[in-house]
This record gives C-alpha cells, structure tokens and sequence, in this order.
C-alpha cells in the first residue's frame, strides 16, 4: 500500500491534489499496535519483577515485626510480674494476664509461620515461644506465693486458681515468701531463660536478615535485567511515535493550527492542503456564511421586542451581568404606563399596543444614543444611563415631564383616554446592584401611590 494522490472536481471544476489522510491514519494506526504491545509488555515484565521486591521487603518486614512482637511480649510480662513482686500491687497482675489473654506471642509465631513455613527461623521462634512459656509458669507460682502470703484478693483468673503451691512454699512465713518470689523473677535462673530467649529471637532475626538479603538480591537482579529490556521498549516507542509526530505535523497538524486561528477568530479557512482539508473548508465556509446570517437575526429576535423594536427583558438580563462589573455612576429608571389595562380592556388591544409604540418611541428620541432604552415587560420600561454627573440627574426629571406633555399632546389616535408615565429614578456612583433596581422601584411604588403621572428620586422619597 503506497500514499495516493487523489483528485476532484471542485465547484468551481477546479483539480485539488492532496496526500490521502485516510492511508496516513492507517500506517500511524499499525505503528501504533506495534509500538503499544511492546510497551505493554516491557511494563508488564517491570511491574511484576517490583512486584517481587516489594513482596520480598513485604515478607521482611512482616517477619521483622513478628519477632519484634514476642521479644515485646515477653518483656511485657517480665516488667509486669516484676513490678507486681516489688509494690504488691495488684492492678500489675490483670495486666500482665491482660497481655498473657492477648496471643501477641502465639500470633507472632503463626505469622512467621505462614510467610517462612519451613525454614529454621520459624522453628527458632517456636523455641523462644516455649521458652516463654515455661517463664510464665514461674511468674504465675511466684505471683502465687506472694497472695498467699499477703492475703491479696485476685478474682476472675483461672490460670492462678489452678496454680499449687508446695507443702514447704505454703509455710513459708510473709517476708520468706517474698524473698524466695523475688528469686524466682530477678534471680540468675530467671535471667538466663531471658537470656535463652533474647538469644533465640535473635538468631531468628539475624536468620531473616540473611533471607530477605539474598531474596533482595535476586528481585533487584531480575528488575534490572526488566528495566533494561523497558529501556529497548521505549527507545523503540519513542522512535515511533516521533516518526509518527513527524509524518502528523507535516501533512496535518500545521493546517489544523491554520484552521483552528481561523475559527478562533470566526474567519473563513483557507482552501489549501491535502484532498480532505480543502474539502473541509469549502464546505465549513458555506455553512460559516448561513450560520453568520441566521446568528444575527437570532440574536437580534432574542434581545429586541417585536412590537415596539426596544431592547427586550433578555437583553436586559445580559446587560445587568456586565453592569455588574462595571464600577462608573449608573442611572437606573423604572417607568411604568398608567392605567395600561384599562386601555386595553376599555379601547382594545390594538389601541394598547399604538399606546405602547407611542411611549417607546418617545423614550428612544428624549434619550441619548448611548442610553439603554428597554420594554422589561407588559407596560414597563427600563432606561439606563451610564456615566451620569450631577447635571444629568437633573435633567432626566425635567426629560420624563416634557414626555408626559408630549405623549398628551400629540396623541394620533383618538381613544379618549389621557396617556401618562409614572417613574422611579435611582442612582449609583459604582455600577450596577439588585439594590439599585430596589431603590428605582420603591420610588415607582412612591409615585403611582400618590396620583401618579410623575417622576420620583428615590433620594427625594
């Protein structure tokens, strides 16, 4: 399969030749399959030789805290056995068979167990396990001798219940007693079963450290070996992905960035590159030139009201967003038409809309060009002005009475029926706020409260 130079006829019948981007997207997509299973496989093989290591280190550590949990155990009885013998305390006796109760030894053992089952280091931990065990049989007749001796009340412990003294240890006098404890927890005999103990868990330590060394060793050998292959894997990758990069921006990407300035600027594309480019903007510039007409008659159907060709409630709603953000002096005026359903219900609604184009176009002729002149709804208007000084505010009082005078005067259709604005004004030095609106709106409420036909500042009221 080879590129292929195709041609058209445009509607102008004029011949486009172009690279076939169809065929391009077929060699990256087969480079691609290629390049991807080599690296699935390459990171699939590291993976698992980490894997390994972690598990390695994993097993260490488990192993490492087994035997650091007996060897604490352990010390845990001896220090509160101890403490027992020396204060006759008996809060000292339910802790130590608080921790006797727990299993600490007996699960440290298991644990090791199940990560090195049939290695010499399990059975070395036994032995200290045993060894521990026979301790605790000392410790319990110690303890014995001395609540024997001293009358102490111990209760809920079944394992000193069933200790039995001797004939000789039972008559033995109070101090006698706690003399021959204290041998039997600190004496020599004592120490070298500790001893025996630290002695074997250390030799399951050091036993450990050997094993997870040489596991270590293996698991680091095997990921280098891994990483290496990954490295072939990737110059491979990468040497297909730039040839890739390369065959994409040449015959692609550079008339994509084109393409996309121009849409960003809303502008038509270019008709030049390969066969499916000059396609493409042949047929995008035609619908860009349909969209661009139907846009703005949408938009201007959106924003303005159809009878009186005011800005509508919409536009109004837009524009108070940006008004927000503006920090100039705004003159905000309500205006309402008084009695407006009475026109409609008395003189029709064909008389009431003539009503309503009459005050919109006196409005938009009082009003400055730059003056938002707006029909927020039904028979209320919205005027805002912005950058208003202390001489505009003045005059929007006087503007509102000639238009009063004037929708009076020069009525051209005859109903009957006085037309007349009231209207609240209000003012802000720093844009747009709902409680501008607020304040315009009281000073309308002001107005059609108190005979209506007028103006109000909402400063006045």
């Amino acid at each position: 399969m080879g590129l292929k130079i195709v041609k058209f006829e445009s509607q102008s019948e004029e011949q486009v030749k172009g690279i076939q981007l169809s065929v391009v997207l077929v060699y990256m997509f087969v480079a691609s399959i290629i390049a991807s299973c080599i690296a699935l496989y390459t990171i699939n093989n590291v993976s698992n030789k980490y894997n390994s290591m972690i598990d390695s280190m994993n097993d260490y550590v488990m192993a490492r805290d087994n035997i650091e949990s007996l060897q604490k155990a352990s010390d845990h009885l001896t220090n509160q056995v101890r403490q027992f013998v020396i204060t006759e305390d008996t809060a000292y006796i339910y802790a130590y068979f608080d921790e006797l109760h727990s299993g600490h030894r007996e699960k440290a053992v298991k644990g090791l167990s199940e990560i090195f089952p049939d290695d010499d280091a399990y059975m070395s931990l036994l032995q200290a396990l045993n060894e521990s065990n026979s301790l605790a049989e000392q410790e319990m007749y110690a303890m014995k001798l001395i609540i024997n001796s001293k009358n102490l009340k111990v209760e809920g412990i079944p394992e000193l219940d069933r200790v039995e003294l001797s004939d000789t240890d039972s008559a033995l006098n109070s101090l006698a007693a706690v003399n021959l404890a204290n041998d039997m927890v600190f004496g020599s005999k004592y120490s070298e079963s500790k001893s025996m103990i630290i002695a074997q868990v250390n030799e399951t330590s050091e036993h450990i450290k050997k094993l997870a060394a040489d596991k270590q060793k293996e698991s680091t050998e095997d990921l280098n070996k891994a990483l290496s292959l990954q490295t072939v894997g990737v110059v491979i990758l990468i040497s297909i992905i730039a040839l890739s990069f390369m065959i994409m921006y040449f015959s692609v990407i550079r008339q994509l960035k084109e393409y996309i300035l121009c849409i960003k600027s809303q502008s038509k594309l270019p008709e030049s590159g390969m066969f499916e480019f000059r396609y493409l903007a042949r047929t995008y510039n035609n619908m860009f030139d349909r969209n661009l007409r139907n846009h703005n008659k949408l938009v201007y159907k959106a924003e303005h009201d159809a009878l009186t060709k005011l800005l509508n409630r919409a536009a109004f709603n837009s524009l108070k967003r940006e008004l927000v953000k503006y920090h100039g002096s705004i003159t905000l005026i309500l205006i309402d038409i008084d009695k407006f359903k009475e026109i409609n219900d008395n003189y029709g609604h064909e008389s009431g809309d003539q009503a309503l184009m009459l005050v919109a176009s006196s409005l938009k002729k009082s009003f400055r060009e730059n003056d938002y002149v707006i029909r927020y709804g039904g028979d209320e208007f919205i005027i805002i002005m912005l950058d208003t000084n202390e001489n505009d505010r003045h005059m929007v009082s006087h503007k509102i009475a000639e238009i009063n005078r004037h929708i009076k005067r020069d009525q051209d259709y005859s109903v009957g029926y006085d037309i007349s604005l009231s209207v609240g004004i209000a003012f802000s030095e720093n844009g747009y706020t709902d409680e501008l609106f607020a304040h315009a709106d009281k000073a309308l409420y002001h107005v059609k409260h108190n005979g209506r036909g007028g103006c109000m500042n909402y400063e006045d009221i």
